[in-house]
């Protein structure tokens, strides 16, 4: 059975996040992601050049893709409405993202979670209309996870 976008995006991948800079460019940041209700939820500092991005153009976009040895290049894509929050729910969704990334010695290691905690204040949510699916296995038939087909990204 085909794997679904919604099934995709909740395991975990690095995302890229595209937010509008002022003078047209896009800002590119990877980032760890939560997906939850459709919408796609981002840790970073309040004062970070992406949090300013969202606060000023209100929309952002969103690539994940599978970087799986011996797997066939899987993406999602999308780009919608997108809101910078802060305080408690931040703090609370942040902490979804960080237990989703790192071990729970990670977390209680002040050098790490602590530092992840302290810094990343604020959540970018991105909410797209849709997303843009591509699974290069099920559009080949499974022929780019025969042994030798895809080369290592190292």
């Amino acid at each position: 059975m085909a794997e679904t976008v919604e099934e995709f995006l909740a395991r975990r991948h690095i995302a890229a996040l595209g937010t509008h800079n002022g003078d047209g460019s896009i800002q590119m940041s990877a980032v760890w992601y939560l997906f939850e209700g459709g919408s796609v939820y981002v840790a970073t500092p309040a004062g970070s050049v992406k949090a300013r991005n969202v606060e000023a153009k209100g929309t952002a976009s969103v690539v994940i893709d599978s970087r799986e040895p011996g797997v066939a290049l899987k993406t999602a894509s999308g780009h919608g409405p997108a809101e910078l929050i802060t305080g408690e729910e931040a703090a609370r969704i942040n902490m979804q993202i960080f237990e989703r990334y790192l071990s729970a010695d990670a977390i209680a290691d002040e050098r790490v979670g602590g530092y992840m905690v302290s810094n990343d204040d604020a959540t970018v949510k991105v909410t797209p209309a849709r997303w843009n699916w591509l699974d290069l296995g099920e559009a080949f038939g499974g022929l780019f996870e025969t042994p030798g087909y895809m080369l290592p990204l190292v």
